[in-house]
């Protein structure tokens, strides 16, 4: 069940049966502290840069972990500042996650 404070968002691309990915845009010198943060929660989320550039990332976090992924988003949004965005157009998911339906 999704926590009320994603629930309406449509920025969740679900990956395949267990995994989802969240879309955030991240000011640039924000970027390593905001993967500094989900290794310190081992397991919660991966945080991976999809443009360098336009300072966009993807968390992609198991289905069981979406509420305390969120609850961490929440949590560090003022510090860090990003937003939350669509997938970028020209993005594969299978470009940056490594894997399709569980499978490597």
């Amino acid at each position: 069940m999704l926590n009320k404070c994603y629930k309406s968002t449509d920025k969740i691309e679900q990956l395949d049966d267990v995994t989802s990915c969240i879309y955030l845009k991240v000011p640039e010198k924000k970027v390593v502290m905001m993967q500094s943060y989900f290794e310190i929660y081992d397991g919660v989320a991966t945080v991976r840069t999809l443009d360098i550039k336009n300072s966009l990332i993807c968390i992609i976090v198991p289905n069981c972990n979406l509420d305390l992924c969120f609850e961490i988003l929440e949590s560090i949004k003022k510090e860090v500042g990003f937003e939350y965005t669509n997938k970028p157009q020209n993005a594969k998911s299978d470009d940056y996650v490594g894997f399709k339906n569980s499978k490597f």
